[in-house]
């Protein structure tokens, strides 16, 4: 085998490797916002208070380069980017909705409409976050393996 080949071989054995990392991350980050987005949803629909956005995009974010270098597979590549914005999305809505159900803004005449159509909105979109995520989820699962 000369040595171009092999080092061809090994950059595809390292791709591959990389890609199965980063996707077993990828893959834990996309289930805990799932199972985060069924709690955030339980506790809204109760009234219960909460007092972080315990949805995470920190891996993506450390990861996307590496993901994005080691796949080939573009529609999954925009399907985890798609993901990961609709959670930074929707944890923008529950920092809000902290706003002005419990913080600063909870003072204000109208905190209590805004805080009832962000959490309306929120009971709208975080199932839909809990189903994407199942959906990656499985579309994830092949390539750590």
């Amino acid at each position: 085998m000369s040595d171009a080949r092999r080092d061809r071989t090994q950059d595809a054995a390292s791709r591959a490797e990389t890609l199965r990392l980063t996707a077993a991350s990828l893959l834990e980050s996309v289930q805990y916002n799932g199972e985060r987005a069924s709690v955030l949803t339980y506790m809204i629909n109760k009234h219960v208070a909460f007092w972080d956005t315990p949805l995470e995009t920190a891996r993506w974010e450390a990861l996307r380069d590496s993901f994005v270098r080691s796949s080939d597979d573009a529609r999954l590549i925009d399907e985890v980017a798609l993901f990961f914005s609709d959670v930074k999305l929707n944890a923008d809505r529950v920092d809000r909705l902290f706003t002005f159900a419990f913080g600063q803004w909870s003072k204000h005449p109208h905190a209590k409409a805004v805080a009832d159509g962000i959490g309306g909105h929120l009971l709208q979109s975080l199932p839909e976050l809990e189903q994407a995520a199942t959906a990656l989820s499985a579309r994830l699962t092949p390539l750590t393996q």
